[in-house]
C-alpha cells in the first residue's frame, strides 16, 4: 500500500484484534485513561509470512481536542539473541559449577544472591532451612549474630581485600569443618560483588586426627 492510498484504510483493515469498531472505539478509552503502554510482540508480513519480534511503544495524545495514538516499533531480534545467547551460557555455568565438590556462591553490594551451586544450595537448606533464589538478600536469611558476622566478612572483601577463614559449620549429620575462601569480583576496576569458596574439611580433619593417633 502506497502512502498516497494509505488513506483509503482504516484500523479495522490492518489491524485482525479488532473484529468491530466498538472494539477500536474501548481500545482508544483505555488510552486515554492509561495514555502510555509498551509490550513485546510480532509484526508478520502478510505477503512472505515472516515474523519479525519487536518492542512497541504506543502513546495517547491530543491535538486541538483530537486523538491521535502514536506508535513506535523497533526490531528487537538481535537483542532477544544476545539474551538467548546469556541464557545458554548461564546455563552452562551452573551446569560446571553444580559438578564442583566446593561450595560456591556469589552475593552484589546489598548482600544479594547472584548465583549459587547445588552444593551451597543443599547444604544452605539443610542447616536453615531456607530455599535460595536469586535476589534473596543472604544476611537476612540466617540469625541475627550470624548475620552481622557475615555482612562484616562481606564488607570487608567489598573493600577489594581476599578473606580465608575456617570456621565449624552446623548440618543435619554433626558440625562439619569448613575451609571458606572470599574474594572480591572486580568489573572496571570496581569490585561489584564478593565469591565464596567452601571446601569441606572434616574429613581430612578426622584422618589426619587418626593418623597421628597410629603414629602415638
Amino acid at each position: 500500500i502506497s502512502h498516497s492510498d494509505s488513506h483509503k484504510y482504516s484500523v479495522l483493515d490492518f489491524q485482525r484484534y479488532f473484529k468491530s469498531q466498538k472494539e477500536w472505539d474501548d481500545h482508544i478509552e483505555d488510552f486515554k485513561i492509561n495514555p502510555s503502554k509498551r509490550f513485546e510482540s510480532w509484526h508478520e508480513n502478510v505477503q512472505t509470512g515472516n515474523r519479525t519480534p519487536v518492542e512497541t511503544t504506543i502513546r495517547y495524545i491530543e491535538i486541538h481536542n483530537n486523538g491521535y495514538l502514536l506508535t513506535i516499533s523497533r526490531d528487537i531480534a538481535e537483542r532477544l539473541e544476545s539474551e538467548n545467547k546469556v541464557k545458554a551460557n548461564e546455563a552452562h555455568l551452573q551446569a560446571v559449577l553444580d559438578c564442583s565438590p566446593e561450595s560456591i556462591w556469589s552475593v552484589n553490594e546489598n548482600y544479594e544472591l547472584l548465583f549459587a551451586n547445588r552444593v551451597f544450595a543443599d547444604a544452605f537448606m539443610q542447616v536453615f532451612n531456607v530455599k535460595l533464589e536469586k535476589g534473596i538478600r543472604m544476611i537476612d536469611t540466617v540469625p541475627p549474630e550470624l548475620g552481622h558476622l557475615y555482612k562484616e566478612r562481606y564488607d570487608h572483601v567489598l573493600k577489594n581485600n581476599i578473606l580465608e577463614f575456617t570456621e565449624s559449620v552446623p548440618s543435619p549429620n554433626g558440625t562439619r569443618r569448613t575451609n571458606i575462601s572470599m574474594i572480591p569480583v572486580v568489573i572496571n576496576d570496581k569490585v561489584t560483588a564478593v565469591s565464596g569458596f567452601g571446601m569441606d574439611l572434616t574429613e581430612q580433619e578426622e584422618n589426619r586426627m587418626v593418623l597421628r593417633q597410629s603414629e602415638n
